[in-house]
C-alpha cells in the first residue's frame, strides 16, 4: 500500500452546548432556559431568586475543558460549575465562583479535560447587585466535538483506506493508503454539524 499523505490539524474545540436539550430549577415566561444555549446573545434564561440552576444535556459522554458565561446587563453573578457523566452519579464540581466572583458581563474559564454528558450551572449570589433576578445571555461549554473525515479521489474508483488516531495534545494524526501518486485526491473535514472545519 501507497502511503500517500500524513499530517496533522489542530484540535476543535466547540460550544457543545449550543442547541442541546436543558432542564432548569425554574424560567420565567419568554425568558426560558432554552435561549441560554441558543447561540443569540440578545435573548436570555432569567429566574427569580436564588438559586437557581440550569442544565444542559449532550445526549452522550464529551470530553469538556472550558466554560463561558455571558450575564445580561454585565452583572457579575456567583455560580459554580458541575458535571457528571451518567444520570446516577453525583455532581462533581469544575468551576467554582461561589463566593469569589467580580467579573461583570463576561465570564470564562479552561480547566483540565473531563468527561460528561451533564453540565449544571448554578447561580447562587451577585456582586454589587441587589435585586432577586437571574438572568444568563449565554451559557457555553467547550470541548473537543467528534469530527468525520472523508477522503474523496478526484479521478479514481478504486477503494482506499484511510485511518486516523489522536495524539496526546489532542491533534488528529491521518494517513491515507493506497492511492496512485499521479492522481490527485481532496481531504476534507466536517464537525458533525455540517461544518468543514478543514
Amino acid at each position: 500500500l501507497l502511503k500517500l499523505a500524513e499530517g496533522y490539524i489542530p484540535k476543535v474545540r466547540n460550544n457543545l452546548a449550543e442547541g442541546r436539550f436543558v432542564t432548569f430549577s425554574t424560567q420565567q415566561v419568554g425568558n426560558e432556559a432554552a435561549r441560554a444555549v441558543d447561540g443569540n446573545l440578545a435573548k436570555r434564561w432569567s429566574a427569580e431568586t436564588y438559586p437557581q440552576w440550569i442544565e444542559v444535556d449532550f445526549g452522550s459522554t464529551r470530553l469538556i475543558d472550558g466554560i463561558e458565561l455571558h450575564f445580561w446587563k454585565n452583572r457579575a453573578y456567583q455560580f459554580v460549575i458541575e458535571v457528571k457523566e451518567r444520570d446516577t452519579d453525583k455532581f462533581e464540581m469544575t468551576v467554582d465562583q461561589y463566593t469569589s466572583a467580580r467579573i461583570e458581563g463576561r465570564f470564562s474559564a479552561d480547566f483540565t479535560p473531563v468527561k460528561a454528558r451533564y453540565v449544571r450551572l448554578t447561580v447562587t449570589g451577585a456582586y454589587k447587585y441587589d435585586g432577586v433576578w437571574i438572568s444568563v445571555n449565554e451559557f457555553r461549554i467547550y470541548g473537543t466535538f467528534p469530527i468525520v473525515i472523508a477522503a474523496k479521489p478526484l479521478h479514481s474508483e478504486n477503494t482506499n483506506r484511510l485511518t486516523f488516531s489522536t495524539t496526546s495534545d489532542g491533534r488528529i494524526r491521518i494517513q491515507i493508503l493506497g492511492l496512485p501518486k499521479i492522481q490527485k485526491h481532496e481531504l476534507t473535514l466536517w464537525s458533525l454539524t455540517g461544518r468543514v472545519v478543514w
